[in-house]
This record gives structure tokens, sequence and C-alpha cells, in this order.
């Protein structure tokens, strides 16, 4: 009974949450690279992916809260170069 709900709610309600794995968007991808470059501590190809998510999200989408998540993640990336003024 409960596998049936599970997948007759999933059919019919999938459009209304959709899932943060299937945005797609260059927007998502740059962040998500970011991401992956921090982990790998390559901090100056995540920096440009984030600036790169950043510009994209200022110019399509500027109520995005990703675009927080952008200025926060490059604001980090500038205080752990030292450059406490960058991080502001």
């Amino acid at each position: 009974m409960a596998a049936t709900l599970i997948l007759w709610l999933s059919k019919h309600f999938s459009h209304a949450l959709p899932s943060p794995l299937a945005d797609t968007t260059p927007r998502s991808l740059n962040y998500a690279y970011g991401n992956l470059e921090l982990a790998r501590k390559d901090m100056e190809a995540a920096k440009g992916f984030y600036t790169e998510a950043r510009r994209i999200l200022e110019k399509d989408t500027p109520l995005h809260l990703l675009l927080a998540a952008c200025y926060y993640k490059i604001a980090t990336l500038a205080e752990r170069e030292g450059d406490q003024d960058g991080a502001l």
C-alpha cells in the first residue's frame, strides 16, 4: 500500500518539487564545478567557476538563493588568500 502511494505521488507531483540534482543550468553547473575544484584545493579554478555562476545569476535571476551562496564562497576564498577587504 505504501509503495503504491509513493509511486502515485512521485508520478503526479514530481514536477512540484524538482530535485536539485536535476538542475543542469549553467549557473548550477558552474557552482557545482566550483565546489569540485574547491574540494580538489584548486582555489583559482573554484573562484573562476563561482564568479561565472555569479555573473549568470546576476543577469538571469538576481534573487536566486544560489547567488548568495556564490557571494559567500567567493568571499571565503578571498579570506583564505588573506584578502580581508575582498572578503567583505
